[in-house]
């Protein structure tokens, strides 16, 4: 079995045209009742794009009834990602390790030779809370602010 991406966003675009109602399986495009057609809409469904009906029948391949596009599935059709985009919080997750090296290249740039080891090493010190709130203020910065906001910053602890 392969996943077909063509086809699976054929099927979605379908869908889309009809919502919010549903389209019997039978009237998707390439529709084929084989298992390699019936793995994509199962596939599209695990990932919550589309919502559908199955059957299972002793001795016969699982099969969809009827289908219908969700919200996830519009949201992903479209080019801004929707309104879960506008409305979702995310959680970025960085290693600590990556997050303080970013910071002191950033530190490299945006202060002279002098100094370097000294705000280096506190960046090291910093804990969890301290790194989060010293990003969040530089990315909220203008760059011609971060000088200063970083020698603030790293003066203070």
């Amino acid at each position: 079995m392969q996943l077909d991406r063509k086809l699976q966003a054929d099927i979605l675009h379908a869908l889309e045209e009809v919502y919010p109602d549903s389209l019997l399986v039978e009237a998707l495009p390439g529709y084929s009742n084989d298992r390699s057609y019936m793995a994509n809409l199962f596939y599209l469904q695990e990932h919550g794009l589309i919502e559908g009906g199955d059957i299972r029948e002793p001795g016969q391949c699982r099969s969809m009834i009827d289908v219908q596009i969700t919200k996830i599935g519009l949201d992903f059709l479209s080019d801004d990602g929707g309104l879960q985009a506008i409305l979702g919080n995310f959680t970025i997750r960085f290693q600590r390790v990556e997050l303080v090296e970013a910071l002191q290249q950033l530190v490299h740039k945006s202060i002279h030779e002098n100094g370097h080891s000294a705000y280096l090493d506190l960046l090291e010190q910093l804990d969890s809370k301290q790194l989060k709130d010293f990003v969040l203020v530089l990315l909220q910065s203008e760059e011609s602010q971060r000088f200063k906001i970083i020698n603030d910053m790293l003066s203070q602890n």
